[in-house]
């Protein structure tokens, strides 16, 4: 596929966070920044299920390749994700 991470985490359209996004305690705040999701917020969720600012994630991917929740490996993921 060739792309960079940044143009990886650009195609992951973004979401507004809902009421329902936030009963769980795993998705209520960006592990990041330490904010809490606020509802009708844009996110970006990835497929391991975690939700991250987009500014949040951007910045962290420079210089990682892992979730910063579960450490899973996320560009190989990402590649099979947005090309299903």
């Amino acid at each position: 596929m060739g792309e960079s991470k940044q143009d990886l985490i650009i195609s992951i359209p973004l979401i507004k966070i809902t009421k329902e996004m936030l009963k769980s305690e795993e998705n209520d705040s960006c592990i990041i920044c330490l904010s809490d999701f606020e509802i009708g917020i844009e996110v970006k969720i990835f497929p391991c299920t975690h939700i991250f600012h987009e500014v949040c994630i951007f910045n962290w991917f420079k210089n990682n390749s892992t979730c910063p929740k579960c450490k899973f490996c996320i560009d190989e993921k990402l590649i099979e994700y947005l090309s299903k």
